[in-house]
């Protein structure tokens, strides 16, 4: 239905539906892409439920884990940026990212397509860094796991409004 009606696989994927939300959000919060919500465990903020169900599954593992643990520079038209993954665990880099970010094996910015170049910038710094990419079919197995530890109440719990 969404194919047909909107050219896109989902409504979230459709250009017209993408700016008529960047327009609402201008008007309401003064940012295109605002974030509203945010996750707080032990004092440790998270961008998502996803993060926050990655985080609270490797604790319960017993395993180290630290959130945005350090910057890896990159270059994006002759400008110095800075990109923090998301965790560390056990010596390895993640990034946790709905699969609205990818399109055709690239990253983009799904919020402002006019920043679609340094979102594969960043992307590729990411892969020549070793980091993980954890996306929807990944994150279920997590999702799952947490979900049937501490149910559904453990996500909005933690739930912080901006």
């Amino acid at each position: 239905t969404c194919l047909a009606k909107y050219g896109a696989k989902s409504a979230l994927g459709a250009e017209c539906i993408k700016e008529k939300i960047r327009e609402t959000n201008i008007l309401k919060y003064g940012s295109p892409f605002p974030r509203l919500y945010r996750y707080m465990y032990n004092n440790i903020k998270f961008d998502s439920s996803w993060e926050l169900i990655f985080y609270l599954y490797w604790v319960d593992k017993d395993v180290k884990i630290e959130r945005e643990p350090f910057p890896i520079e990159y270059v994006f038209n002759n400008t110095l940026h800075l990109y923090y993954p998301d965790f560390l665990v056990d010596g390895q880099l993640y990034e946790i990212k709905g699969d609205h970010f990818f399109e055709d094996g690239k990253m983009i910015n799904p919020y402002d397509r006019s920043l679609d170049e340094l979102s594969e910038a960043k992307y590729q710094c990411a892969i020549q860094h070793n980091v993980t990419f954890i996306t929807s079919a990944e994150i279920s197995f997590y999702r799952d796991y947490v979900l049937k530890t501490y149910g559904e109440e453990i996500i909005n719990e933690h739930l912080i409004k901006m």
